[in-house]
């Protein structure tokens, strides 16, 4: 979620939830700060750790999602691992 851009302006616009996932405490903080700041911190949750984990875990847990918005990690830093990435 990094610093939950994404997911703070969902719950602005009328997201019902919002579940933020990050593997770094701060980020998770600067998430929290940003749901707090509009006041909308009961219609969030925060969870540490990898998304591909995570997102694991709460599919097997039986959660279900309408929408999913990935920010995912540079996979690709060159044009070379195009391919790849």
């Amino acid at each position: 979620c990094y610093c939950g851009g994404f997911g703070a302006l969902a719950l602005a616009k009328g997201a019902k939830h919002v579940t933020f996932i990050d593997r770094s405490e701060s980020a998770l903080q600067m998430a929290r700060m940003a749901v707090q700041d509009q006041q909308l911190e009961s219609r969030a949750d925060f969870l540490q750790g990898s998304a591909f984990e995570v997102l694991q875990s709460l599919s097997e847990q039986g959660k279900q999602f309408d929408v999913v918005m990935v920010d995912p990690p540079a996979f690709i830093k060159k044009a070379q691992d195009k391919g790849a990435g």
